[in-house]
């Protein structure tokens, strides 16, 4: 025990340095795995240049061979998205957790970064509990034997995530890749993310259908402008089915104008109703939510995509941008107006 302990510290020391250091003339990669499948979905060169372009940050290699020293954190869920980009990165006056997300509104990538300055004892903490999880990932602790008493059950992970936690320094990239939750990676993430949400005016109203801190983080990240009255909203808007047209008519204004893919537009909830079953009906239409942005405390805009398919079920769709308009009125927040361009039209300016 005491070995490993002087282990993790002397990596850790080697792990911490100066900011300003040379550029390294070739980078070296260690990998490691979780004991469980998966890795493929997530650790290769065409995978890890997508992330990277996804949340227009540098790959991993990139900040090796530069000379910095960061701790990135990524979590892909089984749905086929990606939960904040979360990073430990070091600072002049000590350290700082980033958060990355990025969304598409139609045919436009919309990102948002922050950041939040932590002091240099709680940096040195992470970083030394992220070399830990780094080298658990290099030597995994065996399964428990099995009770020969109890029956016998084979473990399957379906559609779980995948979680990849790169560690550089100069020269040096520390890659672990978890599945379904084997190293205790996605933890690691949901605690970064636990303290952006805590220092986050509004964050803690999030009240999200996936409750991790990390799924809240990423909603949470997705609202500009006056925050609290753009979750509240948001929160209205997710926690509705917007494929069940009375659900949504029961937030709708009496005086509603809709405004659909064929540019005509249609006032009152009533036929707002109609129309939207019509849609749902024969496109089966899907609202994708895109973010929020809080105009004032009466008055939210949300952003979005409807995405139409042939049939229901199908995997090809056609999408058309979309921009709600919710006012508060009588205590009570009604969507006002709905205006959906052109399917597959250039996305709205923000």
């Amino acid at each position: 025990m005491a070995r490993i302990a002087l282990v993790l510290a002397a990596a850790l020391l080697s792990f911490q340095g100066s900011l300003a250091e040379a550029a390294p003339d070739a980078v070296q990669v260690r990998e490691a795995y979780g004991p469980t499948l998966g890795h493929d979905l997530a650790d290769t060169a065409q995978a890890r240049a997508y992330r990277s372009a996804w949340f227009d940050a540098p790959t991993a290699e990139d900040v090796a061979r530069q000379g910095g020293r960061t701790v990135w954190i990524i979590v892909e869920t089984g749905r086929g998205g990606f939960l904040p980009l979360m990073s430990l990165e070091k600072t002049a006056a000590g350290g700082s957790i980033v958060a990355r997300t990025s969304v598409k509104i139609g045919g436009a990538t919309v990102r948002t970064t922050r950041a939040y300055d932590i002091p240099r004892a709680k940096y040195e903490a992470l970083s030394l509990q992220a070399a830990r999880l780094f080298q658990t990932a290099l030597e995994p602790p065996p399964p428990p034997a099995p009770d020969p008493k109890l029956p016998q059950f084979m473990e399957v992970c379906m559609d779980g995530p995948t979680t990849v936690m790169e560690i550089t320094a100069p020269g040096q990239v520390q890659r672990a890749t978890e599945y379904c939750g084997d190293l205790g990676l996605q933890p690691f993430a949901n605690r970064l993310a636990e303290y952006a949400l805590r220092n986050t005016h509004g964050c803690g109203a999030v009240r999200a259908y996936i409750d991790t801190p990390l799924d809240r983080l990423r909603l949470c990240l997705w609202v500009e402008g006056d925050r609290l009255p753009g979750v509240t909203v948001m929160n209205l808007v997710l926690n509705a089915d917007l494929q069940d047209h009375p659900t949504l008519a029961d937030q709708a204004d009496p005086a509603i104008e809709f405004i659909g893919p064929d540019g005509r537009p249609v006032a009152g909830a009533a036929a707002f109703r109609a129309t939207w079953a019509d849609l749902v009906d024969k496109a089966d239409a899907r609202f994708q939510f895109g973010g929020v942005r809080g105009l004032s405390t009466d008055r939210v805009v949300v952003r979005g995509t409807i995405s139409f398919y042939a049939h229901p079920g199908d995997q090809q769709h056609s999408g058309a941008p979309s921009t709600q308009t919710w006012v508060k009125t009588g205590g009570h927040w009604r969507l006002t107006r709905w205006v959906v361009d052109s399917i597959d039209a250039a996305p709205p300016p923000r």
